[in-house]
């Protein structure tokens, strides 16, 4: 089971939605992506994260350099649902905090109960 949420990260005092550029102190806007740092955590720590699709060999918790923009975080721990974010990053940096919710098992293994006093 996957759940998906959408949200918008804000960092530093930004109150807007989307990246658009910003002037700069000569008035002049940039054409460059402005990048920051974002920091993944989970509850439990460990899950392995993968960023817009790309295995990244680290686990929460976890810190990236990331443009400004969409990216996808996605968590994958074994004995836990995986735990996918679609967010827009648009500050100096984000926090985001997954809680992994655990795969609940049925229990195929015990033996059938039969209310048939004659079986």
């Amino acid at each position: 089971m996957q759940f998906t949420r959408i949200i918008t990260l804000v960092g530093l005092g930004m109150f807007f939605s989307g990246c658009g550029n910003s002037p700069n102190d000569s008035g002049s806007t940039s054409i460059l992506p402005e990048s920051g740092t974002l920091y993944v955590v989970s509850e439990p720590e460990g899950a392995h994260v993968v960023l817009d699709g790309y295995a990244t060999g680290l686990i929460t918790p976890a810190t990236f350099v990331v443009s400004e923009g969409r990216h996808i975080v996605h968590l994958e721990m074994s004995g836990y649902a995986d735990w996918i974010e679609a967010m827009t990053y648009c500050g100096e940096w984000a926090k985001l905090h997954a809680t992994l919710s655990p795969l609940v098992e049925s229990d195929d293994t015990a033996p059938a109960t039969s209310s048939d006093p004659t079986s």
